[in-house]
């Protein structure tokens, strides 16, 4: 019985690691594309450039949102018990 309460914690902490991980991805992931938006912004010529590199920035932002959403819907976050 104890050794199924360990190996029950082990894979959660596992799971949790993993989870982490992914965030970590993520987060890299969109931090090059707000960087390259940046220069992109600084190097656009026009305003109707600059609209659509902010348009595209908008969408892929929506849909790093999306998938975080359904990411945690399958992992709730932790609730306090304060």
């Amino acid at each position: 019985m104890g050794f199924l309460s360990i190996a029950a914690g082990v894979h959660e902490a596992y799971m949790h690691k993993k989870a982490d991980r992914e965030m970590v991805r993520q987060y890299r992931f969109m931090q090059r594309i707000f960087a390259s938006a940046r220069r992109l912004l600084a190097d656009a010529p026009g305003l109707e450039e600059k609209r659509r590199i902010l348009v595209a920035l908008g969408e892929a932002a929506l849909t790093e949102h999306a998938e975080w959403s359904l990411m945690h819907r399958a992992r709730p976050l932790p609730t306090s018990r304060i």
